[in-house]
């Protein structure tokens, strides 16, 4: 499906749909995208298959694993206890998990990667004894307690991506809500926001076993990019797609770009938490040190929120964003707070440029920024005339 509002966009959305098609066309985009402003749809467009053997195409209404972008959900069930009073971010993790044998990792550490702890490495002395095993929540501190490697800096001390503690997140919010963490999802976050696509699915758990309209995951050989390969069925990826993806928290969340834009629409409206809660988890995390807790990727740097990554650049504003990335994977919700606008992409191959794509796609309201949007789309497809016309009227207008 493809939809677009020129009257708003113009140019630049001819740009956005040109580029993603090259992108497509070159074996490097597969999925969907989805552009927003005050939660108005811009642009939205379906590329590439939802099921290459049955050559059924991706479609509005495709479900996609969020793989990482499953963490805001985590992390707005934490925050929905803390504004209840059920707990607080400075707490001991410990408080609530009595056989957690780190007594100094609070839930905020946990939140902003800040604990120390390891990321699912955990899982290698369990993987050793039993290489058919689905891993889920409940053997977490069991691994902990037994791998005198599990934590890797004191906590506090630095920002390091752990997955396993949002895993931890997960058994905190079982431990005060009382009912298993799908459960609180779909009545206290999912139900709110009116996401009715969305859904928590892993090898234990399916909440949705009739979803037609779930795609497959692919990856491919580094050498045969056209070749799609069901992402599951290699060898290379049995332990990450098989062994670990019982573990909810970190990952394992359904969704669609529509219900995506209707999280981000709930959390502008304050339906799943306070205003004042959301601006402390857009808030970057401090370090023991009194500095920002920081990470970043290739070119793009961010600090460390609690459930979300704040990009340091704020020249075009204070955005705020959460990628995922798994085999047969690659996702990312990004949201100017200033301008209000959202971009989403839910790709369902190993598209590793799907991030960087994004967030030219969230900067492109930029004279500067369209003109170098346009002459990507040249390089990559010289024979665009259209977009050479417009990149010399957008240089003259420069």
């Amino acid at each position: 499906m493809f939809l677009i509002d020129l009257q708003l966009f113009g140019n630049l959305a001819f740009l956005w749909f040109r580029l993603l098609i090259t992108l497509n066309e070159r074996n490097e985009l597969s999925g969907n995208v989805l552009v927003a402003t005050e939660g108005n749809v811009l642009y939205k467009h379906s590329f590439g298959y939802a099921n290459v053997a049955h050559k059924t195409l991706n479609t509005d209404s495709s479900t996609f694993i969020l793989a990482s972008l499953a963490k805001p959900f985590t992390a707005v069930a934490i925050l929905q206890l803390k504004e209840k009073g059920k707990l607080k971010l400075d707490d001991a993790a410990s408080k609530y998990l009595l056989d957690f044998p780190y007594t100094h990792i609070t839930i905020r550490q946990l939140l902003s990667h800040t604990s120390g702890l390891t990321d699912l490495q955990i899982f290698e002395g369990p993987y050793r004894a039993d290489t058919n095993k689905i891993f889920s929540n409940a053997d977490i501190i069991p691994a902990i307690r037994a791998d005198k490697n599990a934590l890797i800096a004191q906590p506090g001390e630095k920002y390091s991506y752990s997955n396993t503690g949002f895993g931890i997140l997960v058994l905190i919010v079982e431990k005060i809500a009382g009912v298993p963490f799908q459960d609180y999802l779909r009545k206290q976050v999912f139900a709110p926001a009116k996401m009715d696509h969305t859904y928590i699915n892993s090898r234990l758990i399916d909440q949705n076993p009739g979803d037609r309209n779930r795609t497959q995951n692919y990856d491919f050989l580094s050498y045969a990019p056209d070749r799609l390969l069901v992402a599951d069925s290699m060898k290379k990826h049995k332990i990450e797609l098989i062994n670990l993806s019982g573990i909810l928290g970190p990952d394992a969340v359904i969704s669609t770009t529509g219900d995506l834009l209707r999280f981000d629409q709930a959390l502008y409206g304050s339906k799943l938490l306070r205003q004042s809660t959301l601006q402390e988890a857009f808030t970057p995390v401090k370090l023991n040190n009194g500095q920002d807790a920081t990470g970043g990727w290739g070119k793009i740097a961010w600090y460390s929120g609690l459930g979300w990554m704040i990009l340091r650049d704020s020249t075009d504003g204070k955005i705020v964003f959460h990628p995922g990335g798994d085999a047969g994977a690659v996702t990312i919700l990004l949201r100017n707070l200033t301008r209000h606008q959202t971009v989403i992409v839910l790709d369902n191959v190993t598209h590793r440029g799907v991030h960087s794509y994004a967030e030219v796609l969230l900067l492109s309201g930029k004279n500067e920024e369209a003109i170098a949007m346009y002459q990507l789309s040249v390089k990559m497809n010289p024979g665009n005339e259209g977009a050479k016309k417009v990149l010399r009227q957008l240089e003259n207008k420069n």
